[in-house]
């Protein structure tokens, strides 16, 4: 959608894979109310065959540390 009309949309997905696929940008969020703990560019943006990319596992990575401090204590780590 962005490439043909260039229009900004914002997905929510509980999936690291589709966060990665879908967003230019990624930004992790605590739960209620909601509060955005950082955003993480992503340079995998819409390309699909990049699981084998240490660059892509790293950054998984990152997202999962970060989303698995917020479930352990609502804090950045």
């Amino acid at each position: 959608m962005w490439k043909s009309d260039s229009v900004s949309t914002v997905f929510v997905t509980h999936s690291t894979e589709e966060a990665m696929y879908v967003g230019k940008k990624i930004a992790v969020m605590t739960g209620p109310p909601g509060r955005i703990v950082e955003i993480v560019d992503n340079p995998f943006f819409g390309i699909r065959e990049v699981k084998d990319s240490e660059l892509y596992f790293s950054i998984k990575l990152k997202l999962k540390k970060l989303i698995k401090g917020i479930q352990n204590d609502g804090k950045k780590h």
